[in-house]
């Protein structure tokens, strides 16, 4: 599974995103063709000599929106909309039972 690291520039005013992955204390981390994974060497562990994806931060908010349109939604806003619908479901279910209108 990936991680991402997320640092700001306030010289430039972006975001550089990292992409990685860690298995058993070794770090892989996926370089900009958004292909190829290149080890982290933990004697020299600089991040910053990575490529890495660079995202002015204006562009912030309107990247979010599109992976919002897309579907994608961080982990525990799907749980918590999960556990509304059931809630929401049972509430349906116990009118039912009662005979009240919904």
């Amino acid at each position: 599974m990936y991680k991402v690291k997320i640092s700001e520039s306030f010289e430039t005013m972006s975001c550089f995103i990292y992409f990685y992955t860690e298995e058993g204390g070794v770090v892989h981390i996926l370089e900009a063709d958004g292909h190829t994974m290149r080890k982290l060497d933990p004697n020299n562990a600089q991040i910053h000599n990575f490529n890495k994806f660079v995202i002015p931060q204006k562009f912030l908010s309107p990247l979010m929106d599109a992976l919002r349109e897309m579907g994608v939604k961080p982990k525990d806003q799907s749980f918590t909309e999960g556990e509304l619908k059931a809630q929401t479901n049972h509430l349906k279910d116990l009118r039912r039972l009662l005979k009240l209108p919904e």
